[in-house]
């Protein structure tokens, strides 16, 4: 294995494609194409489609029912946060813009079907 210095003020993270978004277990944080699209908004409506298996970010100024837009001080990505993102599988997606949404595709967390089958025979044994 081979280690390379990192040298001051240069980071080590890989920045994200144009079309892309970063999905983590606090939230999610979007490409310059994406804040783009975010511009002059100031919250975010999140859209769980469970039975598709995908979820939709849309721009908003509502702060009832939106959550709100964080912006990385010295860079121009933003990110928002919530507990969604537990329902969501870790790692960076290619989003689709439709309709003034964008949607990432097979990023849900789908149930163990092993523990269900657990939970099923202890329910029997009683």
């Amino acid at each position: 294995m081979t280690f390379e210095i990192v040298g001051k003020g240069v980071s080590n993270s890989v920045k994200l494609k144009p079309n892309m978004i970063s999905i983590g277990k606090y939230g999610a944080c979007f490409s310059n194409d994406a804040t783009k699209l975010f511009s002059g908004y100031e919250y975010c409506e999140v859209y769980l489609d469970k039975e598709n298996n995908r979820i939709a970010f849309k721009p908003s100024n509502n702060n009832i029912t939106g959550f709100k837009i964080s912006e990385d001080k010295g860079q121009s990505r933003k990110s928002v946060t919530g507990r969604w993102a537990r329902t969501l599988i870790s790692g960076r997606y290619v989003f689709a813009s439709k309709n003034g949404l964008l949607i990432v595709n097979d990023c849900m967390k789908q149930e163990d079907e092993e523990l269900q089958l657990l939970i099923d025979e202890a329910e029997i044994d009683d």
